[in-house]
């Protein structure tokens, strides 16, 4: 369950990046501030405290790898505020969370298809 919600919020993420980018003009005519760093900061600090609980104590070190490296495009993806860089890196480190997400639910599934076959024999 916690890599699914793991997926969803790298959704929620992909498409609150890319869909801003045409929302960005209807929403600051009726004053929104969805472009406000400070949001993006605090979604950011959420997502990654919620990988350090949930998905890196119980899986395997490759996989922490590449979730870390997905946090640390999303943080380097604020130093380029306002620029396509920032669109960019944001994609590809919601992406690469996902990505390590679905690759923690198919090592589980081998686990779990390897632990049923164990008690069989």
């Amino acid at each position: 369950m916690r890599d699914v919600v793991g997926i969803l919020l790298s959704l929620v993420c992909l498409v609150h990046c890319l869909g801003l980018a045409f929302l960005v003009p209807m929403l600051s005519k009726i004053g929104l501030g969805f472009e406000e760093e400070h949001i993006h900061l605090g979604l950011l600090v959420f997502v990654s405290i919620y990988t350090a609980i949930f998905l890196w104590p119980q899986t395997s070190t490759y996989i922490r790898w590449i979730s870390g490296g997905g946090l640390l495009v999303l943080f380097s993806a604020m130093l380029f505020h306002g620029q396509i860089t920032e669109t960019i890196l944001t994609v590809s480190g919601s992406l690469t969370l996902m990505a390590s997400h679905i690759l923690d639910l198919r090592e589980e599934a081998k686990e779990i298809a390897y632990a049923t076959n164990v008690q069989h024999d």
